[in-house]
């Protein structure tokens, strides 16, 4: 049992002096208050009746005392108000109160108080306690919290208070949009549980450092945003210690991923740098069989330094059209491309192309979003999975060699500028590498090729000194590899060296003093001479050798190149010859005898004598070569240059122009008189029979003469010779005709009838007549030959005569005979469309169209585009137009017929092989000459030669047409001699077209119509 404690002597709880000592030592104001009722039993005020000694402390009352003295007419309402009505409301309730009430004490203060009533019936015991320090304390720490949410709320730093378990007291706004929600959603959360999963150790680590000793770290980290992206943070974390503990901890975080980014970059730029210049400096007096391993090593170091899946080298071929992957690296799993990219043509990647060839960098981060101008780049990366690309132009001087590149395989990504500029630079220094490269092996190239060059050399090759001594000797060699002592001893001689040795450290001058005074002229002065070349010669047995010596300084050095050059001028006088003469005859050519008589006029120009020329052309040769073949021609052009320069003075010039055309210059002719004996003792000459493989050809030529004068030029004399040449043929061939005015005045006619001629084939002025063609066979008019016609403006209507020989001679005849077709094409469809179905229209071919390759196409086209049957028209040839080229002739022909087109022989029985032009030519009419007609209604021998020529033209199954009928007995002895057809006036004159066709029905046959034969 414990112990028992004595008794106190008196009972504290009734001791009214120990209860008045406890309530004075207490540290509220107690105050006791009586209720005062009125008449009605309410309160009317209240009596102080008991205050401890706080009361009176807090509450002085001066000189008296509060006791006794009511509230609400002694006390001052500054006291009393809120008190009053704390008692009345305590008494009324009987319940305790408390409530904080603010008064204005007598010393001018305010104070804020407590105050808690407790009823005793109509007493209350009031208790005071002054809250006013602390009220403003709490009031203090609400502003401040207020100012610090109001600071850190709306900062773009992440601001978070949380518990030492990291429980979240606070988070502003920057910090709940950073981690993805709302700062009072954050309240309660753990902060720890916000941070990634590689960041919550460290985070733990450090709030678990925090001590009063060590109350802020600042550190940094990483963390993936709401968005995907990586960010860098810096946290400075503080801890609020009270006493040893630490009771809250504040973090504030900065984001400085652009500080990161920046100090990456930077990095990164600094490892780039380093490598761009470990690249210039590896490629630095690197040769060139070891470039290619340098600029693959150079890529793979690049690719990894800027973590690209492929970094390549792409250049031109030779031919600037097609590009090689030359160089490739590509990162780990990453498949090559270079077995696929050889020979791609660059129109493959036109906008690249076009980009690069203006020098710019193609900065693509993202393929998929490449535009239309890229289409054909697009797909090829779609194709081989490129997501991004970088690629940068080579360039030699201003040429483009090709590119380096770089692409990104996994996904797009950003090309920074400061990449682009450092990859640039390295691309720069490949670029230069390679060139150095390609000149060096071009070097290399060029000098074996120079090497080679000088060893095929066939000629001597001299090297002297300033001093003129021989320093080296390279004696000629045989290009074709046949040397053999007797040719080496053979070019020594000639060379004056039999080896080098015996030369070599000679003054040249001793060896080849021809050369001395060029090598000294060479070495004068400072200034490098150009090349001068000096030719000489030296005996070489019973020859002389002709050399040229080509001398260049090179320094203080001269280098001679000695050739043998004697078969090259053998060789130029052969083909100076050549060239100033005819091949055939060795007659002088058109350019030597112009050179002649260029300086006989001159010598006239002189001493008054002036030069006679003779322009001699053969009669009908062009039948004669054509007939009997080139080589008879060319036999007889041989014999008559043979006659030629045997008939004429010593001295005088014979040439031939061309073909059968020659010339004559005579010196000092002394008379008209004169130059036409000349020309008829030509004249004589060239008629004499010439016997070609024991058969006699005889020729004739006709002869133009012209007498030069003062005022004479080479143009102008050979101009009027040909005029009077031709006016030779005119007068009947075999002849000579001096030049006068008379020939002058008609070659100037005939010069502006073919001017004229060429403006009547755009002008419209030709005209076709047609004469009809009447078959006895059938009784009926059976077509009509189309005869030419020339309206013109000033001569009035030209007949074929004074027109077609000089459209023959211009080589308008094509032109003509194409026009004739056509218009006769249009001329029977006219017909076929006036119901005159069996008029075929008849056109007369000229040797130039029946020779020509397309004659059968021109034909052709013309019956199409009239829309016309090929047996609407036929064709007449006469047998001078197909001795030009039988063959060709024959192929035309037979074209024709295979269309469908008729072909008739003119002019039969004038020619001198119409018979070997019968049997062998394609033909469906022969028209006899009317020169067989004139006789045939007699009974002598003309009569029975047309009955044989028919005979024998039948049995050929051949038609025969007779030409120029002007009698109705002509008629009727032709139609009992078993002619098909009748041409000529006595059925018609030629007329125009439409004439023809209203003359056609009204004439009926030509038998009822004897009378008008006249």
């Amino acid at each position: 049992m414990s112990e028992a404690h004595p008794a106190p002597d008196h009972d504290p709880v009734h001791d009214a002096d120990f209860l008045r000592r406890v309530v004075d030592a207490a540290s509220d104001g107690i105050i006791v208050h009586r209720a005062i009722r009125d008449d009605c039993g309410g309160i009317a005020d209240f009596e102080m009746v008991f205050m401890n000694r706080m009361m009176e402390t807090m509450f002085p009352a001066g000189t008296g005392s509060w006791l006794g003295r009511r509230l609400r007419e002694d006390l001052p309402t500054t006291l009393g108000d809120g008190r009053y009505q704390l008692l009345v409301d305590v008494v009324e309730s009987q319940q305790p109160i408390a409530r904080e009430v603010e008064v204005h004490l007598l010393r001018g203060t305010t104070h804020r108080l407590h105050l808690s009533g407790i009823p005793m019936g109509d007493q209350v015991v009031v208790s005071l306690r002054d809250v006013t320090a602390e009220r403003t304390a709490t009031h203090a720490l609400a502003e401040s919290e207020r100012r610090y949410r109001e600071l850190v709320e709306h900062q773009a730093e992440l601001v978070c208070r949380f518990l030492p378990d990291t429980t979240i007291l606070f988070a502003n706004e920057a910090f709940a949009r950073y981690y993805g929600g709302s700062p009072e959603g954050l309240v309660g959360v753990r902060m720890i549980d916000l941070l990634p999963e590689p960041r919550r150790a460290p985070a733990a680590q450090v709030i678990g450092s925090l001590t009063p000793e060590r109350p802020t770290i600042t550190d940094e980290g990483f963390l993936i945003d709401p968005n995907g992206n990586q960010r860098w943070q810096q946290w400075t974390t503080s801890a609020v210690v009270e006493g040893d503990q630490v009771v809250e901890i504040q973090a504030v975080g900065i984001d400085i991923t652009d500080r990161k980014r920046a100090e990456e970059a930077i990095r990164v730029r600094s490892e780039v740098l380093a490598l761009v210049s470990q690249v210039s400096q590896r490629f630095i007096d690197l040769p060139a069989d070891r470039v290619d391993d340098a600029v693959e090593a150079a890529l793979a170091d690049l690719g990894r330094a800027v973590a690209v899946d492929r970094a390549y080298l792409t250049l031109y071929q030779s031919d600037g059209v097609h590009l090689d992957m030359t160089h490739e690296w590509c990162a780990p799993g990453v498949d090559a491309a270079r077995p696929y990219a050889v020979g791609v043509p660059d129109h493959e990647w036109p906008a690249a192309r076009d980009a690069f060839r203006r020098g710019e960098t193609i900065r693509i981060e993202s393929v998929a979003d490449m535009g239309d101008d890229w289409a054909a780049e697009r797909e090829s990366y779609a194709t081989t999975g490129v997501q991004a690309t970088l690629m940068m132009p080579l360039f030699d001087g201003g040429r483009l060699m090709g590119s380096v590149g770089f692409d990104a395989c996994d996904r797009p990504r950003d090309w920074s500028d400061h990449e682009v500029a450092l990859l640039g630079s390295a691309t720069v220094s490949i670029g230069q590498v390679l060139a150095r490269r390609d000149a060096e092996l071009e070097l290399r190239r060029s000098e074996r090729r120079f090497r080679a060059l000088v060893a095929g050399i066939p000629d001597l090759l001299i090297r002297v000194d300033a001093n003129g001594t021989v320093l080296d000797w390279r004696p000629p060699t045989d290009l074709d590899d046949h040397d053999t002592p007797a040719t080496v001893a053979e070019r020594a001689t000639r060379y004056r060296a039999p080896t080098p040795a015996a030369v070599i450290g000679r003054p040249l001058a001793e060896v080849y003093p021809e050369l001395a005074g060029t090598i000294d002229a060479a070495l004068v002065g400072e200034e490098a001479q150009p090349s001068q070349t000096v030719a000489f010669q030296v005996p070489s047995g019973t020859e002389t050798a002709s050399f040229e010596a080509r001398v260049t300084r090179a320094g203080q050095e001269v280098i001679a190149v000695v050739r043998d050059v004697t078969t090259e001028h053998e060789l130029q006088t052969t083909l100076l010859h050549q060239a100033t003469h005819d091949a055939l005859t060795g007659l002088a050519n058109r350019r030597l005898f112009s050179e002649h008589l260029a300086d006989a006029l001159d010598h006239g120009h002189r001493s008054g004598a002036y030069p006679a020329v003779l322009f001699v052309d053969l009669d009908r040769f062009k039948v004669l070569n054509d007939s009997q073949g080139h080589d008879v021609g060319d036999t007889t052009l041989c014999a008559v240059a043979e006659r030629l320069a045997d008939s004429v003075r010593p001295g005088d010039v014979v040439a031939r122009l061309g073909g059968d055309e020659f010339a004559v210059l005579s010196h000092r002719m002394g008379s008209e008189s004169d130059a036409v004996t000349l020309g008829a003792r030509v004249v004589d000459a060239t008629g004499e029979p010439v016997l070609v493989d024991d058969q006699e050809v005889v020729i004739t030529a006709s002869v133009g003469v012209v007498l030069a004068a003062a005022e004479s030029t080479v143009a102008s004399v050979l101009r009027d010779a040909d005029a009077a040449m031709y006016e030779a043929k005119a007068r009947g061939r075999r002849r000579v005709e001096l030049f006068t005015d008379d020939i002058r005045e008609a070659a100037l006619v005939r010069h502006q009838v073919e001017h004229d001629l060429r403006r009547a084939l755009d002008s419209d002025q030709l005209r076709l007549r047609y004469q009809p063609l009447w078959s006895l066979v059938e009784r009926r008019w059976a077509g009509a030959e189309a005869l030419i016609r020339w309206e013109h403006p000033e001569r009035g209507l030209l007949t074929p005569d004074e027109f077609l020989p000089i459209a023959e001679d211009a080589g308008l005849m094509p032109r003509l005979g194409s026009w004739v077709v056509h218009q006769a094409c249009a001329d029977a469809r006219r017909w076929l469309a006036e119901d005159h179905p069996g008029v075929r229209a008849w056109v007369n071919l000229a040797a130039d169209q029946l020779m020509a390759a397309d004659l059968v196409e021109t034909v052709t086209a013309a019956l199409d585009a009239h829309g016309l049957d090929a047996s609407a028209i036929g064709v007449e040839v006469t047998e001078t137009a197909v001795v030009g080229d039988i063959s060709l002739a024959r192929a035309n022909l037979a074209g024709l017929r295979a269309i469908g087109v008729l072909v008739a022989l003119d002019d039969f029985g004038t020619g001198l092989s119409s018979l070997t032009h019968l049997g062998s030519l394609p033909l469906d009419v022969v028209k006899l000459d009317g020169a067989f007609v004139s006789g045939v209604t007699g009974q002598g021998r003309q009569r029975d030669l047309v009955d044989g020529i028919v005979s024998l033209v039948k049995r050929l199954g051949l038609e025969v047409l007779a030409e120029r009928v002007e009698t109705h007995s002509d008629a009727e002895a032709l139609d009992a001699l078993g002619v098909d057809s009748l041409q000529g006036y006595y059925l018609g004159r030629p007329m125009p077209a439409s004439d023809l066709v209203e003359f056609l029905p009204r004439q009926g046959c030509p038998d009822t119509r004897a009378e008008n034969s006249a």
